[in-house]
């Protein structure tokens, strides 16, 4: 009787664990706090002004040459783009060289993801207004560095975007939407300066460029929901790598598998860390420690219901039938 209570609460306690994971899996907040306590490291702000050959002592991840140099062969025999279009972009100043790169394939997405598809995919998609602001980050990231440029993703709650260093600082442009941001002297903000700015109301011009096939022609950036929700941009993240065509590859590898997989997966080996640094009031901290302490719970108890207690009763059944 008392072996089928104990195996009882044991197979009920394991069916609990399985619905919290179940559940975990398949809810996105859990994934993107999962993701940010594996994944991400809190830095300070000034850590985001730091400079490409700094960043690459901190884990700062890049293509190798032969990998690059077959994702920009396939960009230009499948996309129309050619090598002297970008050839033609080396002499001018940095921002004019990004504008002119996202003016090569941007009139803005359908907002869904081509996880499944390479670069080279992806700017074919773009052309038809096909895919999300990480997909044009990315096309965006794999031009501007074969233009000579550095850059590295960066993102929020929502979007994803792209900074580009010109030599002395980091500035902002977002492919998707075809627009950057500049201060009260012209010069164009890097991310975390227009998170600032917006968060606590200061002065800011954005900067449209799209054109008149672009999407947003004709409207104003600072009155799209993406700007105008303020609190998306508390806290920001930049990828650690500029190792575009690596992971774009590894997340086409698993186009089929659940989500949590595209999260987790392309991460070994790969993928590098986001570094996270907050802007405004972080409402998701008491999140995280939520579901931080959960794991361990969680962990704690597969261990207790999976090893300890079946262990343990075995042992003292074993010991009673000796004595």
């Amino acid at each position: 009787m008392k072996s089928e209570k104990f195996f009882t609460s044991l197979f009920m306690l394991n069916i609990i664990l399985i619905i919290a994971v179940v559940y975990s899996v398949k809810n996105d907040t859990m994934l993107s706090v999962f993701e940010e306590i594996f994944y991400s490291k809190k830095v300070n702000s000034g850590f985001m002004t730091f400079p490409p050959s700094i960043l690459h002592d901190y884990g700062f991840r890049s293509d190798p040459d032969d990998v690059r140099k077959a994702g920009m062969d396939e960009i230009f025999s499948k996309t129309g783009i050619r090598h002297s279009d970008i050839d033609s972009l080396s002499t001018l100043p940095p921002f004019e060289r990004a504008v002119m790169i996202t003016k090569m394939f941007s009139s803005m997405g359908d907002g869904v993801c081509n996880e499944s598809l390479s670069i080279a995919d992806k700017i074919t998609a773009a052309k038809k207004k096909s895919g999300c602001p990480k997909d044009f980050a990315e096309i965006f990231s794999a031009l501007a560095q074969y233009s000579g440029l550095k850059t590295r993703i960066v993102k929020n709650e929502m979007s994803y975007a792209v900074e580009v260093f010109d030599g002395k600082k980091w500035f902002f442009i977002d492919p998707y939407f075809a627009m950057a941001a500049y201060n009260e002297d012209s010069h164009p903000l890097s991310y975390y300066q227009t998170a600032d700015r917006l968060i606590h109301s200061g002065w800011i011009r954005f900067h449209f460029f799209g054109g008149e096939n672009h999407c947003m022609y004709g409207k104003f950036p600072q009155d799209h929901p993406y700007y105008k929700n303020r609190t998306a941009f508390n806290s920001i993240y930049a990828l650690m790598g500029d190792n575009i065509f690596s992971i774009a590859a590894k997340e086409a590898s698993v186009p089929e598998k659940p989500k949590f997989v595209h999260i987790f997966a392309p991460y070994r080996q790969i993928k590098p860390y986001w570094v996270h640094v907050t802007v405004g009031e972080d409402s998701t901290v008491q999140l995280k420690k939520f579901v931080a302490g959960g794991l361990v719970i969680w962990v704690l108890l597969f261990i207790a219901s999976n090893i300890v207690f079946p262990a343990y009763f075995i042992y003292t059944k074993t010991r009673r039938r000796r004595l």
